[in-house]
């Protein structure tokens, strides 16, 4: 009986059809097909941590309010009570630190990630830049700025790295998540011979260029 039962189950499975194996690498193909026909809106990591941050920093903006508005009453409502009104006091001291510290963290935070981003730039990914082939590649200039609304910290900086001609024009002209500064005038690509001339280069480019740049400005 258990024989026929275990010869019944092997020929049942080898009428089963045979898959490819897939591996780990294949997930993001996956998930890719089930947010397409969910419907769900496809979003790299920068723009939705962005959403995040700003939907933290409204709801830190209403709760202070919220603090304030109530620490606001109490106060007007203590009626002489000093126990009253030095809780009353308390509260919008409380919640006026809680939002400098709130505010000053996104500002230090804002600041290093832009400088990390930008201020080191790419210089050369995965090329061997001892060893590399200069007769087809080169030093690209490209001026960058994380994209933002209008009021924020942002950091301007013109970052070099060794790549084609092809390349550099193409990421100086095309807008990503981690840079709006896009077109003529906002990339350059020069011939050399090795990293350490491109470097040279650069120092020389900045001395006659600003090529750090920070402060609160509007999107151009």
């Amino acid at each position: 009986m258990i024989g026929s039962v275990l010869s019944f189950l092997a020929v049942s499975f080898s009428l089963l059809p045979v898959h490819a194996k897939k591996t780990i690498s294949h997930a993001d193909g996956f998930l890719t097909k089930v947010a397409n026909e969910a419907g769900v809106a496809q979003k790299d990591v920068p723009t939705v941590m962005g959403e995040v941050i700003q939907n933290a920093l409204a709801l830190t903006s209403l709760v202070f309010f919220i603090l304030m508005v109530y620490a606001g009453f109490r106060w007007m409502l203590a009626q002489g009570n000093e126990e009253a009104a030095s809780s009353a006091r308390k509260t919008v001291v409380y919640a006026t630190i809680g939002l400098f510290v709130v505010a000053g963290s996104y500002a230090i935070t804002n600041f290093v990630t832009t400088r990390i981003v930008q201020g080191n730039g790419n210089v050369g990914g995965f090329v061997d830049l001892e060893n590399a082939d200069y007769t087809n590649l080169g030093c690209c200039f490209d001026r960058v700025r994380h994209p933002s609304k209008w009021g924020e910290l942002r950091a301007t900086t013109w970052a070099w790295r060794i790549t084609t001609q092809g390349d550099c024009q193409t990421q100086g002209e095309t807008p990503t998540s981690f840079d709006e500064l896009v077109g003529t005038g906002n990339w350059q690509f020069k011939d050399v011979n090795s990293k350490d001339q491109c470097e040279l280069l650069y120092k020389g480019f900045c001395k006659e260029n600003k090529c750090y740049d920070l402060g609160w400005s509007a999107p151009e």
